[in-house]
């Protein structure tokens, strides 16, 4: 039986304009409340406000690479179909590169969904 594993590393990728700014508190704070926001519409399973974090081009990495909207739009519409799926994370850190063109955040993550009438959960950092 194949076994669902969702690998997830979240990993945000932002630009920012004025990199000689880039690790002020605002930028830090835009940087958490965004992934914050991009947390909550995957817990809405809503695939329209999910797919807003997303660049038509973007490139999701996970056990089979999953490139651009359309494909992205499949990925999310087959987990969200999943019985009691459900995906989390908390935002724990958030760091902006010095030259301002690259953030991330990381924190836990929990992932449950339903095999064969019994409860799968997976988590990880």
């Amino acid at each position: 039986m194949k076994k669902l594993i969702l690998p997830f590393l979240i990993l945000s990728l932002f630009s920012f304009k004025n990199p000689q700014q880039s690790n002020s508190d605002k930028d830090l704070q835009l940087l958490r409340d965004t992934d914050k926001n991009w947390a909550a519409a995957c817990e809405s399973k809503d695939i329209e406000r999910m797919l807003s974090f997303y660049d038509q081009e973007a490139f999701f990495a996970q056990n089979s690479p999953v490139r651009g909207i359309e494909n992205l739009r499949k990925f999310w519409e087959k987990y969200f179909s999943l019985p009691d799926y459900k995906l989390t994370w908390q935002v724990e850190d958030a760091r902006i590169s010095e030259s301002g063109d690259l953030g991330f955040t990381s924190g836990p993550w929990q992932q449950q969904w339903t095999r064969e009438g019994k409860l799968v959960k997976s988590t990880g950092r």
